[in-house]
Formats: C-alpha cells, sequence, structure tokens
C-alpha cells in the first residue's frame, strides 16, 4: 500500500461523499464541515484545544449537512467526551471546577444539564466510562486508581467496586483501571495498566483484565479469575503497557504501545480466551520500534490505526511520527500516514466503521491543527482549524 503523505493542498472542491473547507475561529460559527452521506452516523462530536492544553471547545459535523458548530467554549484543557446513547456526557477532568455535564449536540440550541462534581476528578480521569442501565454508568479512574458506579443525574456514587486484587506481590503497586469493555449484559472487563504508586512506573507481571459480574440485588462484583491464590485474581497479560480493551468482530483483543520512557516493555495485541481464562500473544509489536503516541481505534474487519513514533533510543528526539495500520492475525503492519517534520503527531483520531472514513488530526507547533480524511487509501479532504483536535466520537442519528 502506498504511504500517505500529510496533504499541504486543502481541498475545497466538492466531492461525491465528503466535502467540506472551514476555519474554526475563536467565536461564533466555525465554517463549513464535512459531508459523509455514506456514514450511518449523525455527526462527529470533537475537542480543539489552545496549544499548552489550558481551554478547548466542543464542537459538532453534521455529516448530513456539514454544518460545523460549536457548541461549548471555555472548557479545561483535558476534556473527555462519552456517548449514552441520547445524550453526550462531556468531562473536564480538572480540580478547579465542577466536572461534568450532560447534552446534545446534535440540537443547534442544545440544553445543558446542571454541572456537576464527581469524586476523584482530575487530569486524566476518569479515564474511560461505560453507560449502564438507568442513569447509571461506571466509570474507571486510572490516576486515582478507582472504579465506581455513579448517578449521572447527581454524580452521586452509586457503588464503589473494591476487591483484594493480585498484583503479582509488588508493594508499591496499585489498582490503574485504564480501559472498561461490556461484553453482555452482566459481564464487563477492565483493564489494569500495571503501573506503581507514580502512575508511570511499569511493573510487569502486574498487567491484566479483572472480570466484573452484575448480580441480581444489582450489585457488581469481581470474579476471581484463579481459585488457587489467595487474592482476586485476573487474566494476566504478556503485554507491559496495555492501554485499550477492543473488541473487534467477536474477539476481546487487548493492546499495548509502550511509551518512548519505556525500557523493558512488550507491545503488541493479545487475544483474551475468557473460556479458559488466558492471554495470548498474537503480535508483538516490540521489534518495530514504534511507540505509542496517541489512540488506537478498531475498524470492525481484523485491522486497526494507531498513531506512532519512531524510537531511536533517545526519547528526547524521536524518529518520525506516523499512523501504523496493525493487522494482528497475520502479524504485519504498514504505516498509511506519515506527519510533516515539526510535527507534534497525532492529536485526534477517529475511524467511522459506516462509511470507513479515517479521520487523523494532526497539530502545528504555533497552536492550529486540521484533519485529513482518508477513504479508501485516498484522501478525500481536509479541514483547517485554529485549534488542536482532541477527542472526539461518532454519534448516532
Amino acid at each position: 500500500m502506498a504511504l500517505f503523505r500529510h496533504a499541504t493542498i486543502l481541498l475545497c472542491a466538492s466531492l461525491t461523499t465528503l466535502t467540506g473547507c472551514g476555519k474554526d475561529d475563536a467565536g461564533g460559527d466555525p465554517g463549513p464541515g464535512f459531508v459523509d452521506d455514506a456514514s450511518a452516523a449523525s455527526g462527529l462530536v470533537f475537542t480543539v484545544t489552545d496549544s499548552s492544553y489550558t481551554s478547548s471547545r466542543l464542537l459538532y459535523n453534521d455529516l448530513k449537512t456539514g454544518d460545523l458548530r460549536t457548541v461549548l467554549s471555555a472548557e479545561s484543557g483535558d476534556p473527555a467526551l462519552f456517548w449514552l446513547g441520547t445524550e453526550l456526557i462531556f468531562f473536564n477532568r480538572t480540580t478547579d471546577r465542577r466536572n461534568f455535564k450532560r447534552l446534545d449536540p446534535r440540537n443547534p440550541n442544545p440544553q445543558l444539564s446542571a454541572e456537576l462534581a464527581t469524586p476523584l476528578a482530575g487530569v486524566g480521569d476518569p479515564s474511560d466510562l461505560l453507560p449502564l442501565t438507568g442513569d447509571q454508568v461506571m466509570l474507571a479512574h486510572r490516576d486515582a486508581g478507582v472504579v465506581f458506579v455513579m448517578d449521572v443525574k447527581t454524580g452521586a456514587v452509586v457503588q464503589k467496586i473494591e476487591a483484594d486484587w493480585d498484583f503479582d506481590g509488588k508493594a508499591n503497586a496499585q489498582l490503574r483501571p485504564v480501559s472498561l469493555l461490556a461484553w453482555d449484559a452482566t459481564t464487563t472487563y477492565l483493564l489494569h495498566q500495571g503501573k506503581g504508586n507514580d502512575s508511570m512506573q511499569t511493573l510487569n507481571g502486574t498487567q491484566q483484565v479483572f472480570v466484573l459480574k452484575l448480580g441480581a440485588d444489582g450489585q457488581w462484583s469481581v470474579v476471581d479469575q484463579n481459585d488457587a491464590k489467595a487474592k482476586i485474581q485476573g487474566i494476566k497479560l504478556p503485554i507491559s503497557n496495555p492501554a485499550h480493551l477492543l473488541k473487534d468482530v467477536e474477539t476481546l483483543t487487548v493492546n499495548g504501545t509502550c511509551t518512548l520512557w519505556d525500557k523493558a516493555c512488550t507491545s503488541g495485541f493479545a487475544d483474551i480466551d475468557t473460556t479458559a481464562k488466558t492471554a495470548t500473544m498474537l503480535f508483538d509489536t516490540s521489534a518495530l520500534k514504534l511507540k505509542g503516541n496517541g489512540r488506537m481505534v478498531p475498524t470492525g474487519s481484523g485491522h486497526f490505526y494507531g498513531a506512532t513514533v519512531r524510537d531511536t533510543g533517545d526519547p528526547m528526539n524521536p524518529g518520525e511520527k506516523t499512523i501504523t495500520r496493525f493487522f494482528p492475525d497475520n502479524q504485519t503492519a504498514d504505516q498509511v500516514f506519515m506527519f510533516p517534520a515539526g510535527s507534534p503527531g497525532c492529536c485526534g483520531l477517529y475511524f467511522d466503521k459506516s462509511s470507513l472514513a479515517l479521520w487523523i488530526g494532526d497539530s502545528t507547533t504555533s497552536g492550529t491543527g486540521s484533519f485529513s480524511i482518508y477513504k479508501d487509501d485516498t484522501l478525500a479532504g481536509t479541514l483547517e482549524l485554529d485549534a488542536l483536535p482532541y477527542d472526539g466520537l461518532f454519534i448516532s442519528p
């Protein structure tokens, strides 16, 4: 496959399935967005931040009309977005203001819920959210090291999920929940990243997937995966820095791409056999010397796109930054997009499974950004922004 190079020409001409060319200004209407007639989603909602990550805005791109509008402004520099089926929950992830609110970005004049506080919120927390039934959600807080069920209407903690977690005897280990995945109505998988008390130290041997079960009493419990050991066991992982639980087709896959600062680190993809309670390394990517530089997104077709950076041995002077396509079953990978020299690299990566559109966010050192959107390995259009793309997701009609 040919390597996608970063486009230097802004495509403003009308395209058959994907059109648009806009400039996001600091106030009011950011201009025209994109139209993707093949998409089953109603739109893409995403945040943009300033170059110092101190403030953000929430934008909505209607994929049917091409309308691109500002929904929220003057938010925190570390926002996180989660879709609850009929509305968006927007987390500011900061300790200096109330933490989250709910809204429907599809509405040109969305009604905002009251902004509520949530316990232990902060930069990076929550790391993941899982919608449950009614008004309840499950929240994973990686940095705080807690998992709890919360009522989104009040912010109240309904249940704190606790256990005598097994961390392979590491005295300085604590729970680092980074990803949640619902397998069915009563089973949820919780990914423990395997970090130390300082949240950066990698503790090999502690990485695992814990299994949570919903009881008839409405309470969640952690199911021991090895009764022969004293503490609550999960499914142990062969990956040093697992970051994502991914359900691709009908397979539960764990992915981990090490950081430039990780030394003794094994990266790759592992498949989870929930019946045998084992994890098998499917594709060890360590030899590729590609470190994580952002997101990893599944396609639903057995391959994944990830933001990567070449490890040169010097964390302060890394190699090229790329978007890499991984085929775990075939144990192959190819680079599909290369960021231009001087770019900080990926700052937003989204894949629309319905239209097969890959949105690649780019940034500049001057604080501007853009999206390059690809279909069938071909650049279909770009969208220039005056800020950096950050978190985002496609939402249903």
